[in-house]
């Protein structure tokens, strides 16, 4: 990642519950089956994802080894008791083919609304251990420059064990978010910011930014809440890209 121009805090008030409703009103993702954990936003929608890693509390960070791999999306198990181990693996490559052995991979969500982290293997293998039928969220993030620091993998209820097969991490470039009142009068540093993903699946997840500019790519949208007041917008990013979010009081 490169270095922030300018750093905020995460916005976390205790990571005890993954997805505190930091952007409390933001309008609900119609039609996503979001990300991870499910929290109420102050105008009745839902909003799911993980807060920023920059405040997180890390589960395990030792890097995993993924289980035998099998097709893609192909499941390995009988119909499971509700509350049951299943294990979820695939392989994170980049545009090239090449493995990914860096940054981190997150499991959001389960039945406790938790965060497990890990790093992929010098194959670019990853694994989890999740509970069946719980919604999870498998992102990556926390990436070196010129990766994203928010991907959303794939959103699931897993049924059985799944081998997710090779994901592609794609390029990824600076996204700098400012805020402005309607009499342009600057409040990024006192406004909460939030960056989602969609994938090309079209399953779509968030993570809280704690330090901008962000590295984002291809269909993202970019979020803010200064004092209850909520702007979003939508965004390809295939290129360095500012954006201005103005919070109409």
């Amino acid at each position: 990642m490169t270095e922030p121009r300018r750093s905020r805090r995460a916005y976390l008030a205790g990571l005890t519950a993954v997805g505190a409703p930091l952007l409390a009103g933001c309008p609900s993702d119609a039609g996503s089956d979001g990300a991870g954990t499910t929290t109420a936003d102050g105008d009745g929608g839902t909003s799911t994802g993980r807060p920023s890693t920059a405040s997180s509390t890390a589960a395990p960070t030792s890097t995993t080894t993924a289980g035998s791999p099998g097709s893609p999306g192909s499941t390995t198990s009988s119909t499971p008791t509700p509350g049951n181990s299943v294990r979820i693996a695939g392989q994170l490559v980049d545009e090239s083919g090449e493995p990914i052995t860096s940054g981190r991979i997150y499991a959001v969500g389960g039945p406790e609304d938790g965060l497990l982290e890990r790093g992929p293997n010098e194959d670019g293998q990853f694994g989890f251990e999740l509970t069946v039928q719980a919604k999870y969220a498998i992102q990556y993030g926390n990436s070196p420059e010129g990766l994203p620091d928010h991907f959303t993998v794939a959103v699931f209820r897993p049924e059985g064990s799944i081998y997710l097969g090779r994901t592609t991490i794609p390029e990824a470039y600076p996204v700098d978010v400012a805020v402005e009142t309607a009499d342009g009068t600057d409040v990024t540093g006192d406004s909460r910011i939030r960056a989602w993903h969609t994938n090309p699946d079209g399953d779509q997840s968030w993570v809280d930014v704690a330090e901008l500019p962000v590295e984002l790519a291809n269909r993202v949208q970019v979020g803010a809440n200064y004092e209850g007041t909520v702007v979003k917008r939508s965004l390809q990013v295939t290129s360095p890209t500012s954006v201005t979010l103005t919070v109409d009081r």
